[in-house]
């Protein structure tokens, strides 16, 4: 009896630690660690791909920004840049006119032929607003000269489109007038007659209702109102002239 109840109490003692031991096996002691560990990976996943995606973003706006930019740029055609005109009266040169057209002479020649125009005059009903010549010997090879007309003049004439490698005005309106006698000339100056780049060639393509020079195939039949010219001769330059009014015909 006596040893009974020892195996009793021993055999009580050994499934009490048995339960204890078992209670502390079925614990994970890495537990709380490794949920730790998961949800400092999820943390740094998401600022990783937010940071990722903050960047793509950025970069696709800043290409779409550059190339709206670039599409704008390359878009305009037709611009062109008005010459600095010649002002007042030249100081080495001087202007003659008659039936013939105009010449250029220096100032101090007893040569040439017609009557001197002064700044301020009139001559096909242009007025002679400025000019300026380049002496070389007894010639003047290099001249400009500036004219408004006297109201505005109406013309017919064919619109065309310069090159883009132009060197002074690419992709440029070039136009030639029906009517050559109503626009001072100089007979001395070689290149065809009756031709001029329209200065302001952005403003007259959107009176003709296109929106870039690229849009004229050939030549353009069109009638126009002309208030000023800029002569110009050169070897290689155009004369110009500013438009009021422009429409197909």
């Amino acid at each position: 009896m006596k040893y009974s109840r020892a195996a009793v109490l021993l055999l009580a003692g050994c499934l009490a630690a048995a339960g204890l031991s078992g209670c502390s096996s079925d614990r994970d002691p890495n537990a709380p660690e490794t949920e730790s560990s998961a949800a400092e990976t999820t943390t740094q996943t998401e600022i990783s791909t937010t940071a990722e995606t903050t960047a793509a973003t950025t970069q696709t706006t800043t290409q779409t920004t550059q190339s709206t930019t670039d599409a704008d740029t390359t878009g305009t055609t037709g611009t062109t840049q008005k010459r600095e005109p010649a002002a007042g009266a030249d100081s080495d040169t001087k202007l003659l006119w008659s039936e013939r057209g105009l010449e250029a002479v220096p100032i101090d020649s007893k040569d040439g032929y017609g009557e001197e125009l002064a700044v301020g005059a009139e001559y096909l009903n242009w007025k002679l607003e400025g000019f300026d010549g380049t002496p070389q010997g007894d010639a003047v090879p290099d001249v400009k000269a500036q004219f408004a007309y006297n109201g505005t003049l109406s013309q017919n004439g064919q619109i065309r489109v310069l090159a883009g490698s132009d060197p002074h005005y690419p992709n440029g309106l070039y136009m030639h007038v029906d009517n050559l006698a109503d626009f001072p000339y100089f007979p001395k100056d070689t290149r065809d007659r009756g031709w001029f780049v329209i200065e302001n060639a952005d403003e007259v393509l959107k009176m003709l209702g296109l929106k870039s020079s690229g849009e004229i195939s050939g030549d353009l039949s069109v009638t126009v109102s002309i208030d000023r010219l800029d002569i110009h001769v050169s070897a290689d330059d155009y004369d110009t002239v500013h438009v009021t009014a422009a429409s197909k015909r």
